[in-house]
């Protein structure tokens, strides 16, 4: 009898010897993401928590300013014809 290879080279046996293999590198993978996601929990990060910081008035006011002078900027008669798919808060 002659074993006809599939394009791979590997015949199905060999796929099916090779699964539980797959499987234990896809766990393993599933293990190391998990462990990246849980680092920023204070359980697991020795009791330090990481949260976002909100941004001061004064940054605020000054993202605003900056804002408002490349909305000028874009929309000032040398760009009359130009179409952006974008906004000025993209911009800045």
């Amino acid at each position: 009898s002659v074993k006809v290879r599939p394009r791979g080279g590997r015949t199905t046996q060999t796929l099916r010897e090779d699964a539980p293999r797959r499987s234990s590198a896809m766990a393993h993978r599933a293990q190391t993401l998990q462990r990246h996601v849980l680092a920023g929990h204070a359980s697991v990060s020795g009791g330090v928590e990481m949260r976002g910081t909100s941004a001061s008035a004064a940054e605020d006011a000054l993202f605003e300013e900056r804002v408002k002078a490349m909305g000028a900027w874009m929309n000032s008669e040398r760009f009359k014809y130009t179409k952006r798919p974008y906004k000025p808060e993209d911009v800045v």
